[in-house]
């Protein structure tokens, strides 16, 4: 076997990866009177490792450099519904009956923890003879991190920092990777976790029965009742 003429050595890696989830999951149905409400929660955890422990890749990085926590791990849902009482119970004619009766009072809301995120580097302006891109061999790229996260108490945060974060950062904390890492900095896929999200609906119906066979419905909705600020999160990728 003298194999294929021109070719040298054909190295070839697979790309492995394995993931692990586990949650605690609750739920609470209520009915009483006029009332009736549902409730969820979900306590969860979903770990990605980009490179399992079968592949040779480990052999370059360290298994924490590729636990990546993807998932928010605090979920509630809910909803709720309201018939409200008629006016015509106390005082009974067609003009109440039409006006006061029928109203109801639906909503339903959510409760999420953040989802987690990390600081990115890319290579733009590296030094001569530098590596650039994301390395061969589905090698991970992390920047290289030091001790000093945040911001001095304060401190503005700088122009790196996205506005939409609740932590300042500090860029000078992170910097490229040396030359001999072929990108594998320490920073995590995991290094922080977002602001949790809360969000309320609700709605208004009034339904008035025209005849046997035609209701009339009026409705008012509400999205995002109370006008709450959900802050959204990204990854941070400095220069």
């Amino acid at each position: 076997m003298t194999g294929y003429a021109g070719i040298g050595n054909v190295i070839d890696f697979t790309d492995g990866y394995g993931n692990n989830y586990n949650s605690l999951q609750m739920q609470l149905n209520r009915r009483v009177g006029r009332i009736q409400w549902s409730l969820n929660y979900t306590f969860s955890r979903t770990i990605v490792f980009n490179n399992d422990s079968q592949t040779a890749l480990l052999q370059f990085v360290n298994e924490e450099l590729t636990k990546n926590v993807v998932n928010r791990r605090h979920a509630v849902n809910f909803n709720f519904s309201y018939d409200i009482p008629g006016l015509s119970r106390y005082w009974s004619n067609g003009f109440t009956k039409a006006v006061f009766d029928g109203w109801h009072l639906n909503g339903n809301g959510s409760i999420f923890a953040g989802t987690p995120y990390t600081v990115g580097c890319s290579a733009t302006g590296q030094p001569s003879q530098y590596w650039t891109g994301t390395p061969t061999a589905y090698l991970p790229f992390r920047c290289e991190m030091g001790n000093n996260l945040f911001l001095p108490q304060g401190q503005l945060p700088s122009a790196t920092t996205s506005p939409s974060l609740q932590v300042p950062l500090n860029a000078a904390n992170f910097t490229l990777p040396p030359e001999n890492s072929l990108g594998i900095g320490n920073t995590p896929p995991t290094l922080f976790y977002g602001p949790w999200l809360w969000n309320l609906d609700t709605s208004v119906a009034k339904m008035t029965h025209i005849s046997e066979k035609i209701t009339l419905e009026l409705r008012a909705e509400a999205f995002n009742m109370f006008n709450h600020f959900n802050r959204a999160t990204r990854i941070l990728r400095l220069p």
